[in-house]
């Protein structure tokens, strides 16, 4: 009996060994890899610049169709596309033969059980009309108009559901129908999509306009029970709207035939190009502003250096020269003239090199120099006066316009000078007031004054001071009372 157990024996090993070979060759083979999820989208044939065939080709093309294979690139699925007229591809998708309809007008959500995705595309609203009508430009010009729309098309629908823009719609079954309703002007205007007012250009001789707040937002229908079809293709969308690809496609083809914002995608290569360009032009042009004003700068200084030191040194000169060459005549007159000129060449000198400081920019240090020098000047001859001071509140720590500064010292040296030397006065009073509008410096000496008419037109001092005043677009003024002698500049503040 022992024969029977030792062949049971063999046969059950036997077993064991095809089953673990069996077990190692599955373990061996390699998994395999799911298939791609494969849709079939129905696609317009006639619907440019969205999707149409091309006559050269005989193939499908257009912004939906390049939409639809960057987003299965991205997606990670395949696209079939079936281009056919939209009353063969609607019946096709509700019979469940195509799994997606492309370019679904958002308001027919509720038709396709909200199964849309993000928009596909948007198009503007374009409006023809006769070359003489008015120009509708928004969708509340429309109030009231008698607008022409083709049967069944998306402009139609969308008017409709819109009725509290209360449009006169007259529906058309034809095209040229349509249009010619329009040149007869039955109809104020003719609304349609940019993709299919192609149709339309160079026909009919009308006006072509842009409805700024109409636009259509197209979308995917996908079936009811596809949801993880939806959520996959709107994830691609997204994508491509993240990375730039839709924008590039959006401007490739729907760009031409309808205005948009500009995106950074289009821009970047103009702004890029042009850069180092227009930041060398901005440095030239500050470069240059900034040279310009330190020439008017010293121009000006040089100008007053001549008119204020120029001047005294020659009258010095003649006066010493007078001295050498004829003592006897040279008398304590002569020393006195010599002394007083000093005396005025340096007080011109201290404020010019003033005026040039920094911290004579505000006008509360300005009007507190101005008081100094009047102060000095009015003690060097010798003359009693009172100097005052009319600020307006929260002028103080404004800056003082450099051109307006100089013109306000220049005014008051010369309104001074002109007092001390024709009116022989016993008392100078001066004031300087400032508003946001207008800077005034007042000199008032109870002397008997110069003819205004005279001192004009003797072209000297008061002549230059009046010419460089009005130059700034301000005023000077003289009068010539019984009791004394006023004069006054005034000059526009902001300057």
């Amino acid at each position: 009996m022992p024969a029977p157990d030792r062949y049971r024996y063999g046969g059950r090993c036997w077993v064991l060994g095809f089953l673990f070979a069996v077990a190692m060759a599955a373990a061996a083979e390699p998994a395999a890899v799911p298939a791609k999820r494969r849709f079939r989208v129905g696609v317009p044939r006639d619907s440019a610049p969205l999707s149409y065939l091309d006559e050269r080709s005989g193939k499908v093309v257009g912004f939906t169709v390049e939409l639809l294979r960057a987003a299965a690139e991205v997606g990670g699925f395949e696209v079939e596309l079936v281009p056919a007229w939209w009353n063969v591809n609607v019946p096709a998708f509700q019979a469940g033969r195509l799994d997606a309809l492309a370019q679904i007008a958002q308001y027919e959500a509720p038709r396709y059980g909200h199964r849309l995705t993000v928009v596909q595309a948007s198009l503007q609203g374009i409006l023809y009309s006769r070359p003489d009508a008015p120009r509708l430009r928004r969708a509340s010009d429309l109030r009231g108009r008698r607008i022409g729309v083709l049967q069944g098309t998306v402009a139609a629908t969308h008017l409709r559901e819109n009725p509290q823009w209360a449009v006169n719609v007259q529906t058309f079954a034809q095209l040229d129908l349509l249009l010619e309703a329009v040149q007869r002007g039955d109809c104020d205007g003719a609304l349609f999509t940019s993709n299919i007012s192609g149709k339309v250009e160079g026909r009919a001789g009308l006006r072509k306009q842009f409805i700024e707040d109409i636009r259509y937002y197209f979308c995917f229908a996908f079936q009811p029970h596809d949801s993880a079809g939806l959520m996959l293709m709107n994830e691609a969308l997204a994508e491509l709207r993240q990375n730039g690809t839709y924008d590039r496609l959006f401007h490739q083809w729907v760009g031409p035939v309808e205005p948009r914002r500009l995106n950074w995608f289009e821009l970047r290569p103009y702004v890029l190009g042009s850069l180092p360009v227009l930041v060398f032009l901005v440095i030239l042009a500050v470069r240059q502003h900034v040279q310009r004003r330190l020439i008017a700068q010293r121009m000006a200084v040089a100008r007053d250096l001549h008119d204020e030191l120029g001047n005294r040194l020659n009258e010095m000169q003649l006066l010493t020269e007078l001295a050498v060459l004829r003592p006897a005549a040279a008398g304590p007159d002569v020393l006195a003239s010599v002394r007083a000129r000093l005396i005025e060449a340096s007080l011109s000198l201290n404020q010019l090199l003033w005026e040039l400081r920094p911290e004579s920019e505000t006008w509360g240090s300005a009007v507190a120099g101005l008081e100094r020098i009047a102060r000095r000047y009015l003690e060097a001859a010798g003359i009693a006066g009172e100097f005052v001071n009319r600020v307006s509140p929260g002028l103080a720590g404004k800056t003082a316009p450099l051109a307006i500064r100089r013109a306000v010292m220049m005014a008051q040296r010369e309104l001074l000078r002109n007092a001390v030397n024709h009116g022989k006065p016993g008392r100078i009073d001066v004031t300087v007031e400032i508003s946001a509008e207008r800077v005034e410096v007042t000199v008032a000496d109870s002397g008997p004054g110069v003819d205004p008419a005279r001192a004009l037109g003797e072209k000297r001092g008061l002549y230059h001071l009046q010419q460089r005043v009005a130059e700034l677009g301000g005023t000077l003024e003289l009068v010539r009372l019984p009791a004394g002698f006023t004069a006054r500049a005034e000059l526009p503040a902001g300057r």
